[in-house]
């Protein structure tokens, strides 16, 4: 014989031995008509009697709570299959632009490299560039100094110059004013 899965529609089978007039109690006869009522819905319609209903309606109670904790480990395992897709997916974004980034990565370190090679080589141009005009500055202020000294030397040889040709133009006047002249 084929069982019956929970979510087949089934047929509502009333036990005539747990019926409310067997039993004598109303509120057993509710209990019963609940659990009747869950077990036909899960498509259990197979007899009841009343030695087994306290195991029927936890074996139920059971069930369905095993069939929640199902619903949201299947929630919580297709958005966790929803994360691993978009982890993938963006793996696969990642591994496809590695190469081109590893390869702009190269070429940038190249330039790098190149470039500051090329900038040390104007750095120690300019630096024996500066050495050389700042030597050049020190010979042109000694030459400079030296030219000042000589002007100076000149301007003083001049003045005494002046000075001896007045003198000897005072002298020489005053011998032509001198005896001869009287």
């Amino acid at each position: 014989t084929s069982h019956p899965t929970p979510y087949m529609a089934g047929q509502v089978k009333l036990d005539s031995s747990l019926a409310p007039a067997a039993t004598g109690t109303s509120s057993h006869a509710a209990a019963y008509k609940a659990l009747r009522a869950k077990l036909n819905s899960l498509s259990y319609v197979q007899p009841l009697d009343e030695e087994s209903l306290a195991l029927v309606e936890r074996l139920l109670d059971d069930i369905l709570k095993s069939a929640d904790n199902f619903r949201v480990l299947e929630k919580s395992a297709l958005k966790r299959e929803r994360q691993n897709e978009e982890l993938s997916a963006e793996l696969r974004s990642l591994r496809w632009e590695h190469p081109r980034l590893l390869k702009e990565n190269t070429e940038l370190h190249r330039r790098l490299l190149s470039d500051s090679t090329v900038q040390e080589a104007d750095r120690q141009h300019w630096t024996g560039r500066i050495k050389e005009v700042e030597g050049e500055l020190r010979h042109l202020q000694q030459l400079q100094e030296a030219e000042s000294a000589r002007a100076l030397e000149l301007r003083s040889s001049a003045e005494r110059l002046r000075s001896r040709l007045a003198e000897l133009r005072r002298v020489d006047a005053g011998v032509g004013d001198g005896p001869s002249g009287q």
